[in-house]
C-alpha cells in the first residue's frame, strides 16, 4: 500500500511538475511521452531502491517492482483527474529526477525560492501604502 503524504501542498507539487516538464519538454512531444516519462521515473525509482539496498546488506540487490505506470504518469501530470494527495514515493521520486535529495528538500528549497522573490513585493507593497513593517 502506498504511503500517504502527510506534507502534500499542491501549489509546491504543481511547481515541481512544471519544472520537471521543462526539463524534459522535449519527451513530452512525443506521441508515447507517458511511456518515455514512465520510464525515466522507473529507472531513478530502481536506482534508488538498489541504493537502499545495497546500504542495507552490502551487495544484495532487491529486485521490487518499482513501476510507475502510464496510468500514475498521466495522473500526476494532469492528463486524467486525480484529486487527491499524491503518495510520497511518488513525490520523492520526481523531486531526485531534478536534483533534490527528496520531497521535503524540494518543499524546502521552493519555499526558500518563493519567499526570496516575493520580498521585494512586499517592500514596495508596504512603501505604496505608506506602513511601516519591521521584516
Amino acid at each position: 500500500m502506498a504511503k500517504k503524504n502527510k506534507h502534500f501542498d499542491r501549489g509546491i507539487f504543481d511547481a515541481m511538475i512544471n519544472e520537471f516538464q521543462k526539463k524534459y519538454a522535449a519527451e513530452f512531444d512525443k506521441p508515447n511521452w507517458f511511456e518515455i516519462i514512465s520510464e525515466i521515473l522507473n529507472n531513478e525509482a530502481n536506482r534508488l531502491e538498489s541504493k537502499v539496498e545495497r546500504s542495507k546488506s552490502s551487495m544484495q540487490l532487491n529486485q521490487r517492482n518499482c513501476s510507475f505506470s502510464d496510468d500514475t504518469v498521466k495522473r500526476v501530470f494532469g492528463v486524467v483527474k486525480y484529486s487527491k494527495n499524491h503518495n510520497i514515493r511518488t513525490c520523492n521520486i520526481i523531486a531526485r529526477t531534478l536534483g533534490a535529495e527528496d520531497w521535503e528538500e524540494f518543499c524546502k528549497k521552493t519555499d526558500e525560492r518563493l519567499h526570496n522573490n516575493c520580498r521585494p513585493i512586499l517592500y514596495f507593497v508596504i512603501l505604496v501604502q505608506g506602513a511601516s513593517v519591521s521584516i
